[in-house]
């Protein structure tokens, strides 16, 4: 509390309260927030004569804060001149270091408080102290451009070509700064115009990676080589035209920097200029030579010709490449040609390619026309244009899709139209290869008509013009039906549209029926509609499922739906009935549904009944109302009781739930007691539950043993000790 009304009256700047302070025992240097004194507080606010005084009182002038500053470091960086000399002659370390390696000299020329760092260099500071990154007073100095304290520090011994950690001198942070008045001050003083940094880069490289074109001239150096590669594989004309500087690109193509150097990502200059959409930049290429069709040295596979890159948008761009001579049916590496691009982004551009003589009908490496992308991006527009121009709208892609896939695909109804009178095949069947958009990987998905690709995005609108053209509402694909994808993804509107046109609710598929579907993905409203158009509740699908016992694994909306309308409650099949399969996968709600509507409690499979499944899986709330309902908590199965199972499994609730409702701990079964299966699964509270109930610890079961030597075999030591405690007891 003393140290702290000492601080405040040392903040307040007021020295009757500070030596009231101190009078009342304040320690002077007792440190506060941060570790700071009262002392570095003065020094801090410049306040000389509270600085003084508290000297005069024993104030610590080497006392550091938590970051390791002195006063002094403080008072520099403030500039406080009169501070720091009153400092100084009370033996303040001018050369202390921070916990960052930093001098007062560091702090004050970082701060730019210049009159501060030539005071402290006349006074003797180390000008060749470096911090904990290597960096030199020198190197701040020239960052900051201060030419005064760089000149300073050179007349006091700073080397010229000091190397901080980072590889860099004074000259490369003035490089990179663009101080030209202190990169000259350096030169004229020794510095070396040929030192790499950490990257490989010297000095003018990295005025040119800053866009300091001015800087060129004055550091140039015979090792700058013009196309010289950074780390990254970045060229300095890569690093003009990424930064948007005509003025640095022209000076460098003038150096000789070649054009049609590609960086590693398959891009040449030309190109990058185009993907920055800088014309300026674009036009100096040209002038020094780029290759407008993208050859040049370091082209990749991939590489991308510039026309393609200005296609999507820049006809002012593409109007430049072609008058410098750029092939308008050009290709990249997949294939796809500027046309290609235009018809997926830009009408205009796509309508002047086209008055440049681009090939309407070009296909890429998928078969994919021009027509098949304005199509598949919705652009009427470019579509009427290709159409005008003699697009083939029966031009069929790798995977046997027309641009009517597409179209249908894309949701757009008037091109479906304009497509259908230009007499595109509704019915047409496509393969099950089907390419992505323009230079996109192929990939494997299931044939299809046009309906079903308006299917399967839910598109009404779409299905409704293909029907009414002809399309065939029950043509198969081996992904079912269009009826099977509406089923599916739960398109009500669209299962009512298809049925009402004839669509067969029963057809089968691979996956079964449109009901097997609706059941599967858990769309009961399309369900109900299924049903109440002649679908059948209890047809058997892949595998032998009923429709209840698919639904019984996931939905009581779904299995009220199929009971409705005529679905046995106990129905057989190999996994079992409804309420086995419900009660094994946990499904409570539907449990209680089959229940209220009479389900077999008795009905088995493989053995077991409802509860053995839903004891083997934990589902407590299940357990306990299939024997509120009736269930035989002692029922046997080949593998035991219920509590065989729930004891195996580790399931302690269902284990207690059991107990309270009069399970036999001794029930024997293929592996033993439940105390047996207990000790084999190494769960200890199951153990003494077991044996608090009254199991016999020493039950010996045929080609097992007792309960002790199956955990002996388990090696499970808490139960050994358990059953060895209860075997010396009895």
């Amino acid at each position: 509390e003393r140290t702290e009304r000492l601080l405040k009256a040392v903040r307040a700047g007021d020295p009757a309260a500070v030596k009231q302070a101190i009078r009342e025992g304040a320690d002077p240097t007792a440190p506060g927030a941060y570790g700071r004194t009262p002392l570095h507080v003065a020094a801090d606010e410049g306040n000389l004569p509270l600085l003084e005084l508290l000297i005069a009182k024993k104030a610590n002038v080497l006392a550091a804060d938590n970051g390791g500053h002195t006063p002094l470091h403080l008072a520099a960086d403030k500039g406080h001149d009169a501070v720091i000399e009153y400092l100084l002659a009370h033996r303040a370390d001018i050369n202390a270091r921070d916990k960052a390696g930093r001098t007062p000299l560091h702090v004050a020329i970082a701060a730019g408080k210049g009159s501060v760092a030539a005071l402290l260099i006349e006074g003797g500071a180390d000008t060749g102290a470096t911090d904990a990154e290597g960096i030199t007073p020198l190197h701040l100095a020239a960052k900051g451009g201060d030419g005064g304290t760089v000149a300073g520090l050179i007349k006091k011994g700073a080397d010229v070509n000091a190397i901080a950690q980072n590889g860099w001198t004074p000259l490369h942070y003035a490089a990179n700064e663009n101080r030209k008045d202190v990169a000259k001050l350096l030169l004229d003083q020794g510095a070396r115009k040929d030192v790499s940094d950490a990257d490989g880069r010297i000095p003018v490289r990295v005025a040119l990676d800053a866009g300091h074109a001015d800087l060129m001239d004055l550091l140039a150096d015979k090792r700058f080589k013009v196309d010289g590669r950074h780390t990254d594989g970045m060229t300095p004309l890569g690093q003009a035209i990424e930064s948007n500087r005509a003025d640095i690109a022209k000076h460098l193509l003038e150096q000789g920097a070649d054009p049609n150097l590609y960086r590693g990502r398959g891009v040449s200059p030309l190109g990058e200029a185009i993907l920055k959409g800088n014309a300026e930049i674009a036009k100096l290429l040209i002038e020094h030579g780029a290759d407008v069709n993208g050859t040049g040295r370091g082209r990749s596979r991939s590489a991308i010709p510039p026309l393609c890159l200005a296609a999507r948008e820049r006809s002012d761009l593409v109007n430049l490449l072609l008058e410098k001579g750029a092939d308008v049916n050009v290709r990249d590496s997949g294939g796809v040609t500027p046309l290609h691009v235009a018809a997926e982004f830009s009408h205009g551009v796509a309508r002047l390619l086209l008055e440049k003589g681009a090939d309407v009908k070009t296909r890429d490496a998928d078969g994919r026309t021009p027509l098949h992308l304005a199509a598949a991006a919705g652009r009427s527009d470019t579509v009427w244009l290709l159409l005008e121009k003699g697009a083939d709208v029966k031009a069929q892609d790798v995977g046997g899709a027309t641009p009517l896939f597409d179209a249908a695909r894309s949701g757009r109804g008037d091109i479906v139209e304009k497509f259908i009178q230009h007499g595109a095949q509704v019915n047409l069947v496509s393969h099950t290869v089907r390419p992505g958009r323009a230079g996109s990987v192929r990939q494997e998905t299931p044939a299809s008509t046009p309906l079903h690709e308006a299917v399967a995005i839910g598109s009404r609108h779409i299905a409704d013009i293909l029907i009414r053209h002809g399309a065939d509402v029950n043509r198969q694909t081996e992904g079912g039906t269009p009826l099977h994808l509406a089923a599916r993804w739960g398109h009500h509107s669209l299962a009512e549209l298809l049925l009402a046109k004839g669509a067969d609710p029963n057809a089968e598929a691979k996956t079964g029926t449109p009901v097997h579907e609706a059941v599967n993905w858990n769309h009961p409203d399309v369900l109900a509609l299924l049903l109440a158009k002649g679908g059948d509740a209890n047809r058997k699908g892949p595998r032998g499922f009923p429709p209840i016992c698919l639904a019984a694994q996931n939905s009581r909306d779904t299995v009220r739906v199929l009971l409705d309308k005529g679905a046995d409650v106990n129905t057989k099949f190999y996994r079992g009935t409804p309420l086995i399969i419900a009660a094994e996968a946990g499904q409570a709600d539907v449990v209680d549904l089959l229940l209220s509507l009479g389900a077999d409690l008795a009905s088995r499979a493989g053995g077991e009944q409802a509860i053995h499944k839903a004891a083997a899986r934990g589902h407590t709330g299940i357990v306990r109302r299939l024997l509120e309902t009736g269930a035989e908590v002692n029922s046997r199965a080949p593998e035991g009781t219920p509590l065989h199972m729930a004891a195996r499994e580790g399931h302690r609730e269902v284990v207690e739930l059991l107990l309270a409702r009069g399970a036999d701990p001794n029930a024997s079964g293929e592996r033993g007691t439940p105390l047996h299966e207990a000790a084999r699964g190494g769960d200890a509270d199951i153990v003494r539950r077991l044996l608090d109930k009254g199991a016999n610890a020493g039950a010996a079961a045929p080609n097992v043993g007792t309960p002790l030597q199956v955990a002996e075999k388990a090696g499970h030591d808490t139960v050994i000790e358990i059953l060895r405690q209860r075997a010396r007891k009895e």
